[in-house]
């Protein structure tokens, strides 16, 4: 994993709020168990759990019952969905790469931007010079 500075878009990917990022995670989890094979059920059993305390941890209207971050890896792993680690990262602003070349990559365009960003600084820098001794 590599660190980038997060924009504003990533940001809101999980708000500030505490209770808000909480009711993000709970809207994460259910859409990842909808989407995969498995039913509510076995999902709970997976992840050790009763379906009664997964369905508490995953309603919206139980602000008291969160889901256990030590089982956003497991139902990762069950599911094989990692949107939510995904999502995680980015409102971190944190690249995750599965392939170390990726990182690489990523590392190369960040300082592609930076060089172009110091020449266009350099260059209104200049301009502004060339202003002044005149």
């Amino acid at each position: 994993m590599s660190r980038r500075k997060p924009d504003s878009a990533q940001l809101s990917l999980l708000p500030p709020d505490p209770d808000l990022a909480e009711e993000e995670i709970k809207r994460l989890v259910r859409e990842t168990i909808r989407r995969s094979p498995y039913s509510r059920e076995q999902a709970a059993g997976f992840l050790k759990m009763t379906p009664a305390v997964l369905n508490a941890c995953c309603a919206e209207s139980k602000q008291q019952h969160k889901f256990p971050v030590s089982r956003l890896v497991a139902l990762c792993r069950l599911t094989g969905d990692l949107t939510i680690i995904h999502r995680l990262c980015d409102s971190l602003g944190v690249a995750y790469h599965r392939d170390p070349r990726e990182a690489m990559f990523a590392e190369l365009g960040r300082l592609q931007v930076e060089r172009e960003e110091r020449e266009m600084r350099e260059e209104e820098l200049r301009l502004k010079l060339r202003k002044v001794v005149k």
